[in-house]
């Protein structure tokens, strides 16, 4: 620091230098992928709001409307009885039964397999011995894939879905006619995809599934179940029973849940 005279007193005169370290100008690494973050979420907030104040998707045609009745007629009269009705009919049949499931997560795996066999007087003979995760029923699996009141059989909610009815398919080698349902796009349903195939000589539902995808801004859910039944000369049985739920979670986290059941070798038990 050195004195300049200004004629009445001495000033202290204070030089600068420039300095190549900034540090206190700096912005720290961790601190700039935050607000990028940050920037991402109000990103994604603000292109949902503006998707949701986006003008209502177009209402059914005529030709929608006529196709979408005609498809609840049917799934009104025969959902889930059949169904029922098949899995109850294995008292009366000795058969095998193969399980497989699965859960795959992001830093672990377990899997079980299992397979028994269902005698002429309905005793379980265990092959393999599965783990206590399949062990479970399948109760889950088929009120999954056939719920109770579900939105596109409501009359509130059959203009957020598409109907069609393909009266000329086969299953099995056999005649029959499927229904397909999937939401409407920018309907608040997410993303569903629904089949159903009945057997044209008995009208009876031998096939459904339901495939839905949901998504949040955090969070995404893929689900599909599946229930196949299978002709026994003119008896529909069970064949098999999947399912699949795959979920993304925050910080690149997922988890996925896999079981398959197959019923096979199918004989009709003697009486006693």
């Amino acid at each position: 620091m050195a004195l300049i005279s200004n004629g009445h007193s001495k000033i202290p005169s204070i030089s600068i230098k420039p300095s190549l370290k900034t540090e206190s100008m700096s912005i720290p690494y961790e601190m700039m992928a935050t607000q990028r973050i940050l920037l991402h979420l109000v990103f994604v907030i603000l292109l949902s709001f503006v998707m949701s104040c986006a003008s209502s998707p177009s209402p059914p045609t005529q030709k929608e409307r006529a196709m979408a009745n005609q498809a609840l007629e049917i799934l009104l009269k025969h959902q889930t009885t059949h169904i029922n009705v098949a899995f109850e009919a294995l008292s009366s049949w000795s058969y095998s039964r193969y399980e497989f499931s699965e859960h795959r997560g992001t830093t672990q795996y377990e899997s079980s397999i299992g397979l028994e066999r269902i005698d002429a007087s309905g005793n379980s003979v265990v092959i393999i011995d599965p783990d206590s995760t399949s062990t479970e029923t399948i109760d889950g699996i088929v009120e999954a894939t056939l719920p109770e009141d579900p939105p596109y059989f409501s009359e509130r909610f059959v203009d957020d879905f598409v109907y069609d009815l393909q009266r000329d398919t086969s299953y099995w080698s056999r005649p029959a006619y499927e229904i397909k349902i999937n939401s409407r796009p920018g309907r608040d349903h997410g993303l569903v995809t629904n089949s159903f195939i009945y057997d044209s000589d008995s009208s009876q539902l031998v096939h459904a599934s339901f495939h839905s995808v949901n998504r949040t801004i955090l969070f995404q859910e893929q689900s599909s179940y599946q229930i196949q039944l299978r002709p026994i000369g003119e008896i529909w049985l069970p064949y098999r029973v999947t399912m699949s739920v795959s979920m993304k979670l925050p910080m690149g986290k997922q988890q996925q849940y896999i079981r398959n059941v197959t019923y096979y070798n199918f004989t009709p038990r003697t009486a006693d």
